[in-house]
């Protein structure tokens, strides 16, 4: 799936496509984009950004390509939740390459999962955010829903979505 129209738009064209963590090509290309943002400048644990999830059927991952770039530059995690009283989605490890950042690319990653959500007909996202950047989330249409909390050592917000 290739989705090109969106809430809102990054300041470059981008082709967003679901990846499929099951074939090499996307695995690696999702892994370097989290390797770089998450292990290498956020200094999270390898063990609490791989965190075994990733390979379930329940978790779908996309990633975002900029015109004539074969390289993915950001990607984004999906996880559909269902507990015996709600189903909704938690979106997550939102990840833009340092030299693509500043160009409304995660803001577009994140209205992409809106729009395929509404489709689906889910009508909940959640996410973590950290707290740095909640107003990325909240212009698109997300509430904080707790108060702050540390994980992997970084401040974070839940944040919630009714769509």
């Amino acid at each position: 799936m290739t989705q090109t129209a969106h809430l809102t738009s990054s300041t470059i064209p981008l082709t967003i496509r679901q990846a499929n963590w099951h074939t090499s090509e996307d695995q690696k290309q999702l892994q370097h984009i989290r390797q770089v943002v998450f292990l290498e400048e956020q200094n999270i644990p390898k063990a609490d950004e791989w965190d075994g999830k990733d390979a379930k059927d329940t978790t779908q991952h996309y990633l975002a390509f900029a015109p004539n770039n074969k390289a993915a530059i950001a990607c984004i995690r999906v996880l559909r939740v269902n507990t015996e009283n709600t189903s909704y989605w938690k979106v997550g490890r939102v990840a833009v390459l340092p030299a693509y950042r500043g160009k409304r690319i995660a803001q577009h990653l994140v209205a992409t999962i809106i729009d395929i959500a509404k489709e689906q007909g889910v009508n909940q996202l959640e996410l973590e955010s950290q707290t740095y950047i909640t107003s990325l989330y909240e212009k698109l249409g997300f509430e904080v829903c707790s108060e702050p909390f540390i994980d992997a050592g970084i401040e974070h917000v839940k944040m919630r979505q009714r769509i």
